[in-house]
């Protein structure tokens, strides 16, 4: 009987694999053919099993396929295609350069993934634009801008000239998630809002995110606009510039070593007050009205397996008259790791550090002065890994920890002399998030995307808390008891499951319907009782006393492509939006230099919904 066992054993062990069939795994990446530039969501077709992929944030792509010969098209919007035979017979590495297509004077063609990517995606309430896009936009006073870009979309609002920030479906300026190379951005603005702080010539990539954001995001309620920077001409030196009615620029990249390594420096000064200074002098003395930025990044091929980027931001906006000044601006800096552990496993390991600060003064003596320094400081890691599984799922997962510094209040005021300290005590708080996420193919016609964030928030020590009457209402509680905490003492904790889910059906070749469901959590607040956010606005944590803010959005949309090679892109987006412990505050509330702001708040619920229609030509004489 043994005997008999062992025998059919050893038949199935050997003969099963000849009744399943062999898989190997394609991978690579796709770069731009006259600068090496990695392209974002470039297309690989696979003709005979009508399956592909899309390249990642650093253009790698992975696909797992059967023994075979097949035919790959390789794609990407306004660049000219790649078509060729492959045989799977082993797993092959297939790196892929692309041109860019020659158009005619007259014909304007939008640049970026293939015409139908909306109506095959699962990405709702999102909208990719890459830079050569956004130039073809009509400027403001010459001069192209992201942020003014992205604020011709449905759903997105300015707040107003001379105010910083945008608005997503209802949600506050706060409620923005914006990143530069990852690193987090907390004032976008330049010139009280009429420019953004991200210079057009060191900007690749252009992605905002209203729905269906990915779980590797967290800690905003509304939206992610998240901006990639050019790595830098791997092929040759190249320098541009441009001297416009307000600033003017400079940008300078080009090979550190051809193919293997490249920088990419970008500049921008504004010169009103250059220009001005010699009308005003005379009458209100030397004038400083000006802003400037410089923008950096490194980054270095070591192998096909790894690559390194360095990347910083610097920006500040200077107003100075004679007796007072004000100055605010962001610094930024990004060490990323690309790492290919197989080629069905990637991986990116970045780290990051964020300042934003202003500091406002004015006296022109020791007896009569004042001076205010505000900032937020982040320090963060965050590895992202992605599996690709086989042909039909993707598995994404990978965390991050975010340090915080708050520094709501340092400075004096002397008054005849009399000093008055109107500093308050720093704030510290950890926040740790992990996540996973799978992207399944589960019918030629449904494909899910569905995944957890888990966000746990700590507010560290020292400090000191106080208690509240547990009293709602449009009145200023006052402190009934205190209790202080020593360095790194754990006062509060939260914690957050954000469940992410969505799904598109594909109705035909040219149109899909597609829902989402988002829960997110957000941790930190802006302190501004203006629908306007202004540079002197400062930020506090969740605290004991402030709850973190909490939203579920619901959205449904139909998706369509029309025209004969599908160069209209239509869709009808509706939404709903839940959202809790909003923060208000009293009538005639102090939030300046207010030792106890945590009695003038009032925490409430809100709601927003409506409908998005949008409609893009992304080829022709009018696009």
């Amino acid at each position: 009987m043994l005997n008999k066992i062992l025998v059919v054993g050893l038949y199935f062990l050997f003969t099963f694999p000849l009744f399943a069939q062999e898989k190997f795994v394609l991978n690579g990446s796709i770069s731009d053919s006259a600068n090496g530039e990695n392209l974002i969501g470039a297309s690989i077709y696979i003709k005979e099993s009508n399956s592909g992929a899309v390249t990642n944030s650093y253009g790698y792509y992975s696909l797992t396929l059967p023994q075979g010969v097949y035919t790959l098209t390789v794609s990407y919007l306004g660049y000219q295609s790649i078509t060729r035979k492959i045989d799977m017979s082993k797993n092959i590495r297939l790196d892929f350069s692309l041109r860019e297509m020659q158009m005619e004077t007259k014909e304007v063609v939008v640049l970026g993934e293939r015409k139908d990517a909306q109506v095959k995606n699962l990405e709702m309430g999102t909208t990719k634009l890459e830079m050569k896009t956004i130039n073809a936009i009509p400027p403001l006073l010459g001069e192209v801008d992201v942020i003014r870009s992205i604020q011709l979309l449905p759903g997105v609002s300015s707040v107003g000239e001379g105010a910083t920030g945008f608005n997503v479906r209802g949600g506050g300026i706060d409620q923005n998630l914006v990143l530069i190379d990852e690193a987090p951005v907390y004032n976008s603005a330049h010139l009280l809002g009429f420019f953004s702080v991200f210079n057009p010539d060191a900007v690749k990539d252009v992605k905002l995110s209203k729905a269906a954001i990915p779980a590797q995001y967290g800690g905003r309620l509304s939206s992610v606009l998240d901006v990639r920077m050019k790595e830098g001409n791997m092929k040759r030196l190249a320098v541009q510039g441009g001297v416009g009615l307000i600033f003017s620029r400079l940008t300078v990249e080009g090979p550190l070593k051809k193919d293997k390594a490249s920088f990419i420096v970008a500049a921008r000064r504004s010169y009103a007050d250059v220009l001005f200074r010699p009308f005003i002098k005379n009458s209100i003395g030397d004038v400083g009205l000006y802003f400037y930025d410089l923008t950096a990044k490194v980054n270095y091929v070591i192998n096909e397996k790894n690559r390194v980027f360095w990347s910083g931001y610097l920006g500040r906006d200077v107003w100075n008259f004679p007796g007072a000044s004000l100055g605010w601006g962001n610094a930024t800096t990004t060490v990323r790791w690309n790492h290919l552990f197989s080629s069905k496993l990637f991986m990116n390991l970045t780290g990051y550090y964020s300042n934003y600060d202003f500091r406002l003064k004015f006296g022109e003596n020791n007896e009569d002065s004042f001076e205010w320094t505000a900032r937020i400081i982040n320090n963060s890691l965050k590895p992202d890994f992605t599996w690709y599984i086989n042909d039909k799922n993707t598995l994404s997962f990978g965390g991050q920890s975010i340090y915080y510094k708050i520094i709501p209040s340092d400075g004096l005021g002397v008054s005849r002399g009399s000093v008055s300290d109107i500093s308050l005590p720093n704030q510290f708080a950890l926040e740790n998030a992990v996540y996973v996420a799978n992207e399944q193919k589960l019918t030629p016609r449904v494909t899910l995307q569905y995944g957890l964030r888990y966000s746990f928030f700590t507010y560290l020590g020292p400090g000191t808390v106080y208690t509240y009457p547990n009293v709602a209402g449009n009145f200023k509680r006052y402190p009934i008891s205190s209790q202080t905490y020593n360095d790194w003492v754990n006062i509060k904790t939260y914690s957050n499951p954000e469940p992410r889910a969505s799904i598109n059906y594909s109705l035909n070749e040219k149109s899909s319907i597609k829902a989402s469901y988002n829960r997110m959590a957000q941790y930190i607040h802006l302190v501004s009782n203006t629908n306007a956010s202004i540079p002197i606005d400062t930020w506090t944590p969740s605290t004991p006393n402030i709850q973190p803010q909490k939203s579920d959005q619901y959205s449904l949309g139909y998706f369509r492509s029309l025209g004969k090679d599908n160069q209209f892109q239509v869709s009808v987006e509706g939404f709903y939006k839940d959202m809790w412990n909003q923060l208000d505050y009293i009538d005639g509330a102090n939030l300046r230099f207010n030792r106890f702001l945590e009695g003038e708040l009032i925490s409430g619920k809100g709601r927003s919904y409506g409908m998005e229609f949008y409609v893009r030509k992304s080829e022709g004489r009018f696009t």
